[in-house]
This record gives structure tokens, sequence and C-alpha cells, in this order.
């Protein structure tokens, strides 16, 4: 096997990449929420999307990893401006069932 090329500039931070104390911001619909039966919401991170270490233009969610667990992230929802969520699991076209994480519950209002 033969691989030509620079690796500097190709490389992606991913959410599933941080680790324990890392913190970042990502876009708002990396999350998303689905209602369950006792009116609290399971929120749902898809550790796929790309992480930065400063917000910008629609780079706006806080995210930190707390633990080693696949669930253990904070997310800040009060980081994301005017951005509206719905209360539904997305489907999130192309990605692995491994990529979508629970991370908490959040009550409805």
């Amino acid at each position: 096997m033969t691989v030509r090329g620079k690796l500097s500039g190709r490389l992606e931070n991913t959410i599933a990449g941080l680790e324990v104390g890392d913190e970042g911001f990502t876009v708002p619909w990396a999350l998303s929420f689905q209602l369950r039966e006792d009116g609290r919401c399971d929120a749902y991170l898809n550790v796929k999307f790309l992480i930065e270490e400063a917000p910008g233009g629609t780079v706006q969610l806080y995210v930190k990893k707390t633990g080693r667990g696949e669930g253990d992230f904070e997310v800040d929802l009060d980081t994301v401006g005017d951005y509206k969520y719905s209360v539904k699991k997305a489907s999130y076209v192309g990605a692995e069932e491994n990529d979508i994480v629970c991370v908490g519950q959040v009550d409805m209002f």
C-alpha cells in the first residue's frame, strides 16, 4: 500500500474525540430531544459532529466531556441563542447507531 500527500489540515476534531475535561463548541443541531411518557425529554448528542475551540457563526452549542462513559457529556442550551429545538429524536441521516448517545433528560418547561 502506498500513501501520498500531507496529513496536515486533513484531521477533524469531533465530539467523540474529546477526552475527559475537554470542552468546545458545535452546531446546535448536533443535539436532539425525544419526549418521554413522564413529560420529560431525553437529550441525544451526535458525537460525529465537529467540535471547535471557540463559538462562531453556527457553532454555538457548548459541549464538555465529563467522564469516560459514552453519554458523559455536559451541554449548555443557554449558549445557542435563538435556536429552536423540536421535541422528536432526529434521524441524523448517515449516522450509525453508535454515533448517537443519550446525554441526559430535561424538563419541558
